[in-house]
C-alpha cells in the first residue's frame, strides 16, 4: 500500500510556502521518527526540513510530547553503533543456547558421542564470534567517524529549540480551555469522530492529544489566514482513509472541518513529505533513502520490544507448557505449575501485514525458562492427598515469536 496522500503530490511546496500564505505543521511522531531512520536518512530529513524550517509551526501538545521522548530517542541513536558488534553476536550467541539445549536433550536420549558433537559446534561459532569481533577492531576508527556527528550534536532538539526561540510553537491553551477541548474530544470520541478516537485507551489528557494539537491548528489558520501542508505518521484509520487504489487521504471529515477556516490543507506521511521537499527545491536523495525507509520498522520492533516482551511474560511463566515439544522434554506427569523466565533477549523484527489503521508485527526473542516438574507417586492411605516424586529440574531456550493474534509452538 502507498502511503502517499491523494492529489498532495500534485502540488509544489516551494511555490505555496513562497507565496506567504501557506504554514507546515508536524506531527511530534514525524520529529520522533526521524532519530530511528538509518545516518544518511537523518542527515536527509534534517535537510529538507532545515530548508522550511521558517515555516513550520509546532501546535503546544506536539511539543509537549516531543520533549516527552526526544531524549530517550536521541540516547538510542547514539548508542546505534556502539551495539551494532552486540547485534551481529546476538544470532551466533542464540545459536550457541539453543545447540546447548539440543545436545541436552541428545544426551537425556543416550545418545553416542555428544560431547564430542558439542564441543565440535562450539568451536565453530567461537570462530564466527571472533571473525564479528576481528571484523569491528579493524574498522573502530571508521564507525567512530560515521557516528561522530550525531554524537555531538542532537538535531532535531535544536531544530526545535530555534523553532521555539522564533516563536514558532504555539502558546498552550489554559485549564479552562483544555476542560473544553477534552469535554469536545469525549463527546467526539463516542461518535468515532476523527482525530484520535482510536487513542481512546490511552490516560488522562493523552487520549485527546490528537484533537487538541488538531483544534488548535483550525484556530490558527483560521485566525491568520494560513493554508496547512499537515504532516503525520500516525497511520490510524482516525487519520487516513484507504482507497481502493491503495493511497491513502486524510479523512473526509478533517477536509470538511477544515474547510470552515476558508483555507485549504494538504496532507502526506513524512517519507512522502520529505521526496517532495527534495523534488521542489533539488535537494539531491542519497542511494541510502530505500533502505533506511526499510530499516525504520526494525528500529520501531527494538523501541516497543521491552514492553511487548513484558505483555506476554505473566503468559510464559504460568503456561509455558503450552508451548514446549513435550515430545522431548520428559516432563513429570503432573506437569510444571510455575516457570521462572531465567534470561531473554530481542532477536528481530518485521512487519508482516498492514490494514487500514492495524499494522502487525513479528518479534522475536530468544527466551530461557526453567521449571520443576513432578511425578505421580501414589496417594497417601490416610489423607487420600497425591504423593508426588521429588523434583525434576529442567531448563528450556528457544525463540518466543509474538505476533498479535497469531499462535506456535515457540520452545524446544
Amino acid at each position: 500500500m502507498s502511503d502517499k496522500a491523494v492529489g498532495s503530490e500534485k502540488i509544489n511546496i516551494k511555490n505555496l510556502l513562497e507565496g506567504g500564505n501557506t504554514i507546515i505543521v508536524c506531527d511530534a511522531n514525524v520529529y520522533l521518527h526521524i532519530y530511528a531512520f538509518a545516518q544518511g536518512y537523518c542527515d536527509f530529513a534534517i535537510e529538507c526540513l532545515g530548508i522550511v524550517k521558517q515555516y513550520l509551526i509546532v501546535p503546544s501538545m506536539v511539543e509537549i510530547e516531543f520533549n516527552q521522548h526526544y531524549k530517550k530517542c536521541y540516547k538510542e541513536i547514539t548508542n546505534k553503533l556502539k551495539n551494532a558488534k552486540n547485534q551481529c553476536n546476538k544470532p551466533l550467541n542464540s545459536a550457541k543456547s539453543s545447540i546447548l539445549a539440543a545436545c541436552i536433550n541428545l544426551k537425556k536420549m543416550q545418545f553416542p558421542d555428544v560431547d564430542e558433537l558439542l564441543s565440535h559446534l562450539d568451536k565453530k561459532i567461537e570462530e564466527q564470534l571472533t571473525i564479528v569481533e576481528d571484523f569491528f577492531i579493524e574498522r573502530e576508527d571508521t564507525l567512530s567517524l560515521v557516528g561522530e556527528k550525531w554524537k555531538k550534536t542532537d538535531f532535531v532538539a535544536e531544530l526545535m529549540e530555534e523553532l521555539r526561540n522564533n516563536n514558532q510553537v504555539l502558546a498552550p491553551f489554559s485549564q479552562l480551555e483544555l476542560y473544553r477541548l477534552c469535554e469536545n474530544g469525549r463527546k467526539r470520541y463516542e461518535k468515532s469522530v476523527p482525530p484520535g478516537y482510536k487513542d481512546n485507551d490511552k490516560d488522562g489528557i493523552r487520549k485527546y492529544g490528537d484533537y487538541i494539537w488538531w483544534s488548535q491548528i483550525l484556530q490558527y489558520a483560521k485566525k491568520e489566514k494560513k493554508n496547512v501542508i499537515l504532516v503525520t505518521d500516525d497511520v490510524k484509520s482516525d487519520w487516513w482513509n484507504k482507497k481502493e487504489d491503495g493511497n491513502i487521504e486524510l479523512r473526509e471529515e478533517l477536509f470538511n472541518e477544515f474547510r470552515k477556516t476558508k483555507q485549504e490543507i494538504y496532507s502526506f506521511v513524512s517519507n512522502d513529505f520529505y521526496e517532495k521537499i527534495a523534488e521542489d527545491y533539488g535537494i539531491e536523495k542519497p542511494d541510502i533513502v530505500q533502505y533506511a525507509l526499510a530499516m525504520t520498522d526494525e528500529d520501531y520492533c527494538e523501541r516497543i520490544s521491552e514492553d511487548v516482551f513484558y505483555s506476554i511474560e505473566t503468559k510464559l511463566i504460568y503456561s509455558g507448557t503450552d508451548y514446549i515439544d513435550e515430545g522431548t522434554a520428559h516432563i513429570g506427569d503432573l506437569g510444571i505449575d510455575e516457570f521462572e523466565i531465567d534470561d531473554w533477549s530481542f532477536v528481530s523484527g518485521e512487519q508482516v501485514e498492514r490494514d487500514d489503521d492495524e499494522v502487525k508485527y513479528i518479534l522475536r526473542y530468544e527466551v530461557q525458562l526453567s521449571g520443576d516438574s513432578h511425578s505421580y507417586s501414589g496417594r497417601d492411605d490416610d489423607t487420600k492427598e497425591i504423593i508426588e516424586s521429588p523434583p525434576s529440574h529442567h531448563v528450556f531456550n528457544g525463540t518466543n515469536r509474538n505476533s498479535g493474534n497469531q499462535k506456535g509452538r515457540y520452545f524446544t
